[in-house]
């Protein structure tokens, strides 16, 4: 079988069917400034068994066209659960004291 191209990526996004969105990370040096610069790609891919989970690091293999945005299809999970929870936005408005659950003229 031949072999094509593969990348390794974090998942986003998991809530879509058989479908997860995956951020790939290109480093590269800028030609003029010397400097490294980091660019960040969504892609979506084929999960068919659907395994992955939103924070894994996966790698995935470059395939023919599934669908409008889907090139690419999961090869394995390389590890689970990189990122930490999700910050709900109820923590976020209680660390502001309440200000955000006020109305505008009772802030002033």
């Amino acid at each position: 079988m031949k072999q094509g191209k593969t990348i390794v990526g974090i998942v986003l996004s998991n809530k879509m069917d058989k479908t997860i969105v995956v951020a790939v990370e290109h480093r590269f040096n800028h030609p003029r400034y010397h400097k490294v610069i980091t660019r960040t790609t969504k892609l979506y891919a084929h999960d068919e068994d659907q395994i992955a989970q939103i924070g894994d690091t996966v790698s995935l293999a470059a395939c023919h066209p599934l669908s409008r945005l889907k090139r690419w299809r999961v090869l394995r999970v390389v590890s689970k659960d990189v990122l930490p929870p999700a910050v709900g936005i109820e923590s976020l408005s209680s660390g502001l004291g309440g200000v955000a659950n006020q109305p505008a003229a009772a802030r002033k």
